[in-house]
């Protein structure tokens, strides 16, 4: 039997609902499931943007053992990357400004839906396009940061327009998924390079989400690139040896931003817009930044509060401690639960709608205890993503596809690290394997990923 409408009012434990609506607008960790706790019943009745639906045949009827099921059901409203916020929806609405709400999605009809396997061929020529564009990307950073440091002024000319190529670059169809991923599949250990092509990629994606104009994008993007380019002044055995710094060392690092400052500001050409993330971009909302130690929002510039952020993320995420590395699910919670007062909430907001609630390149235990990697987002449902699945038995190059929008009974469970999966799990649900893979549809009846 079908879903049907329920009002809030007639809600019980018991009741197997689905909840349309924006994933922002409630903080359970899936659509769909089965109400088990007066908890869970009292923050369902207190929604008001999601409209409920309940599953007759799939609920169990009235008069059942209610306390029983409170006492061994596990409550399903926990704190995830979903909401972003612990507590009830009236924290959620109460925290996140208007403005930087979750715009609703506007998607054309399609008269065909493609199949996960036609889905998948397709997100590969992507992958492979943008691949080879952010390692170009990565090569000329490199020659870029180089000039600059050294005075040539034809490093800004580079600069521009390796921003512009990587501005395009996102205008393409599928680009910014394609592009998470190729951030996931890089080897870490590429220091600041990297580091600051990611966090460049990751702000031209925030800028769209504010409606930047093309020069505004241009701006925000040359001070994300070089955001850390003072670091190029720091002896090397003092960025090898965060965080864990003597008072000396720590006081000559945080001047990395003034080192910046004054290695840019020798080119009239330079944005002052851009000038002011690479001094600012270690200020912290709180006054707790450096090295001028800025407090609040208007004292920090408006491209300086969104590198902040980024540049955050990106550190919490490829920590060269594998043991404090977070998945981006945990990033993202860390930053809006934890650092609130921190960072800049509608950069953070904006950071959660460009990610989704599950990142490209994500490893996800499935309820069924499959085991797979987010390969593309789901933009009307980003709960119900396409899932690349990893078995033992199959062949390093065949692989299987899952489009959870096909499959409700199925759901992702838990967000893993790559240190919990073995290592050749982790090696065949690398992005940069799969576009070596022949993939096949999945089957509604899939078999447990072996332990």
């Amino acid at each position: 039997m079908a879903f049907l409408p329920i009002k809030n009012f007639e809600l019980r434990r018991g009741l197997y609902v689905r909840l349309n609506g924006s994933w922002f607008s409630h903080p359970f960790p899936t659509n769909t499931f089965k109400i088990r706790t007066k908890k869970e019943l009292q923050i369902l009745q207190k929604l008001n943007k999601v409209e409920i639906l309940f599953d007759p045949e799939r609920s169990d009827p009235e008069g059942v053992d209610e306390e029983l099921a409170e006492e061994t059901a596990e409550p399903t409203a926990e704190p995830t990357a979903q909401n972003i916020v612990e507590g009830t929806p009236e924290a959620v609405k109460a925290d996140i400004p208007k403005e930087a709400e979750a715009k609703p999605s506007v998607v054309e009809a399609s008269p065909v839906k493609p199949t996960a396997t036609e889905s998948f061929n397709q997100y590969c020529e992507g992958f492979k396009k943008v691949d080879r564009a952010y390692q170009e990307a990565f090569r000329q950073s490199k020659a870029v940061m180089q000039d600059l440091s050294v005075g040539n002024i034809e490093g800004i000319q580079k600069a521009h327009d390796m921003v512009c190529a990587l501005g395009d670059l996102l205008d393409g169809p599928d680009a910014t998924t394609s592009m998470l991923n190729v951030m996931v599949s890089n080897e870490m250990g590429q220091g600041m390079f990297m580091h600051s092509l990611n966090v460049c990629a990751l702000c031209l994606m925030i800028g769209k989400e504010f409606d930047l104009k093309e020069d505004e994008m241009r701006e925000l993007a040359l001070g994300a690139i070089f955001h850390d380019i003072g670091e190029l002044n720091v002896p090397g055995k003092i960025l090898l040896k965060r965080p864990n710094l003597s008072p000396s060392e720590r006081d000559t690092y945080r001047q990395h931003p003034r080192f910046g400052k004054d290695t840019v500001r020798k080119f009239s050409s330079f944005p002052k817009s851009s000038l002011n993330v690479i001094y600012q971009h270690h200020e912290r909302l709180d006054g707790s930044g450096f090295p001028m130690g800025l407090k609040g929002v208007e004292a920090i510039s408006l491209f300086a509060r969104i590198v902040m952020v980024v540049d955050r993320y990106d550190d919490l995420c490829n920590d060269p401690d594998i043991e404090k590395r977070l998945t981006p699910s945990e990033a993202l919670s860390h930053l809006f639960v934890k650092q609130k007062s921190v960072f800049w909430s509608e950069a953070v907001v904006a950071l959660v709608r460009v990610l989704g609630v599950y990142p490209p390149g994500s490893l996800v235990l499935l309820s069924n205890e499959a085991l797979g990697m987010v390969v593309n987002i789901n933009i009307t449902n980003r709960l119900r993503p396409l899932i690349l699945l990893y078995s033992e038995e199959a062949s390093p190059y065949r692989a299987q596809v899952l489009d959870l929008e096909d499959h409700e009974e199925i759901t992702i469970c838990q967000n893993l690290r790559p240190r919990d999966v073995s290592r050749e799990a982790a090696e065949f649900l690398n992005p940069r394997h799969m576009v070596n893979y022949l993939v096949e549809n999945t089957p509604a009846e899939l078999a447990p990923a072996p332990h």
